[in-house]
């Protein structure tokens, strides 16, 4: 099965989140963030961590 999903970086499948590698760690930490907490924790999490 070709849906392009291996052309992305980060991949969120029902309870299964797969990147393509270390340089992607930060996406994924941020979305187990989003899926435990919600978005208002992520950006407040961003901006302590200067990334907005």
């Amino acid at each position: 099965m070709n849906d392009g999903s291996a052309l992305r970086p980060l991949v969120v499948d029902h309870n299964i989140i797969t990147s393509t590698g270390p340089a992607t760690a930060l996406d994924v930490a941020f979305k187990l963030l989003e899926l435990l907490t919600d978005v208002e924790n992520i950006d407040e999490v961003k901006r302590n961590m200067r990334f907005v």
